[in-house]
């Protein structure tokens, strides 16, 4: 066998952003999934061993090495660059990755820890352009780093990925004169752990769910737009349907930090604590459970990239009800086992919840498995 190609993968746990931390988890067992002589080494460079052990032993996978890209700095390397700061305009010391020996490294190798690093080496991820659509939902500051950074991937890098059609042609629109190759790599996830009827009803009971429900597993981030979603749970609990909202996720929004109790005041005052539930951020494998469980997956989001929900229910044959914005039209182009509704509408997704419940459809099977597995070819072909 010839030797294995060498792919450096940069991983941090943030569930703050769980999406990112899935993306690249994603990514590896997508890797994973190749046959064993097309499966690349991973050099993954993460903050601590421990984070790096704890990732290994959730995907296993067999070709890895750990190498620290902390760049903490003791107190006399502080000092001494604030004073070379002060004096020179720049620091003394300053740690960047001494170990280059890969394909390409990905994703968004932009800290000046890779400033050692080839350009020709580096692949960045642009996810999507939602501060070009929702201005509205970031600071002035957020919005002038994020334009900053993209205009610098626009003018300097080699390479850059886009999950979707819709977030490359945005790119084209925004940087019409870059030169970036450009690259359109939709992922994948990976398949949940397959847990026998008697432990997955054990988890929908652990968490008091004794109804039918719908699940709605997004962060309680303003754009993901669960208010929608409660104005339709107050219309169908006004006409006694006995359907179940359930909402997972982190329950904080950085941006907007009041949000997650303007959710809760508003069940509250539409008298809706029978028929909404919000469990916060859960175990992966519980929500995998839930997912099983539910009557189908409500992904009612203003804005996505290209959405984990989505392809999460894709993966696991559920019906879902997907709001009718771009990407969400893109994402389940192929996929059967879908409606969408009018992204800010109540009464739409009220009448499609209804059509559900009253004429359940016919659930296509659908062959994720392949998805998946293309999507790792896809990435080995990266090199």
């Amino acid at each position: 066998m010839g030797e294995r190609k060498c792919i450096g993968i940069i991983y941090y746990y943030n569930e703050g952003w769980i999406g990112g931390t899935y993306y690249i988890e994603n990514i590896i067992a997508a890797l994973n999934s190749l046959d064993d002589k097309e499966k690349p080494f991973l050099k993954i460079f993460t903050s601590t061993k421990d984070e790096y052990d704890g990732l290994i032993e959730k995907l296993a996978y067999p070709y890895a090495q750990y190498i620290s890209s902390n760049v903490n700095y003791n107190l006399i390397e502080r000092i001494t660059n604030k004073i070379g700061r002060a004096l020179l305009k720049k620091n003394i010391f300053v740690k960047k990755a001494e170990d280059d020996s890969f394909d390409f490294i990905f994703p968004n190798p932009g800290h000046s820890f890779f400033s050692s690093i080839s350009e020709t080496k580096k692949v960045y991820w642009i996810p999507d352009f939602q501060e070009d659509y929702l201005p509205q939902f970031f600071s002035e500051e957020e919005l002038m780093i994020r334009k900053n950074s993209q205009k610098k991937l626009a003018n300097n890098a080699k390479y850059v990925i886009f999950s979707s059609r819709d977030a490359c042609e945005d790119f084209k629109r925004l940087y019409p004169d870059s030169n970036v190759q450009k690259i359109v790599l939709p992922f994948a996830v990976r398949p949940g752990i397959n847990l026998d009827e008697k432990k997955s009803n054990e988890i929908v009971l652990k968490y008091k769910i004794t109804k039918p429900f719908l699940l709605i597993p997004n962060q309680l981030w303003i754009h993901k737009n669960h208010k929608t979603v409660i104005y339709a749970a107050k219309i169908l609990a006004d006409q006694r349907n006995p359907i179940q909202f359930i909402f997972s996720g982190k329950n904080s929004d950085f941006r907007f930090p009041d949000y997650p109790q303007e959710l809760y005041n508003l069940v509250e005052s539409l008298n809706l604590s029978g028929s909404v539930k919000f469990l916060g951020f859960i175990p992966k494998d519980d929500l995998s459970a839930l997912m099983q469980h539910s009557l189908a997956i409500i992904q009612p989001s203003l804005f996505e990239g290209w959405s984990t929900v989505v392809e999460e229910a894709k993966c696991m044959n559920k019906f879902i009800f997907a709001s009718n914005i771009p990407i969400h039209l893109e994402q389940l182009e192929k996929y059967p086992n879908k409606t969408h509704f009018e992204k800010e509408s109540s009464e739409a997704l009220v009448k499609a919840i209804y059509q559900f419940w009253t004429d359940p459809p016919c659930i296509e099977k659908y062959d994720y498995e392949t998805d998946f597995i293309n999507f790792g070819k896809a990435i080995i072909k990266l090199i």
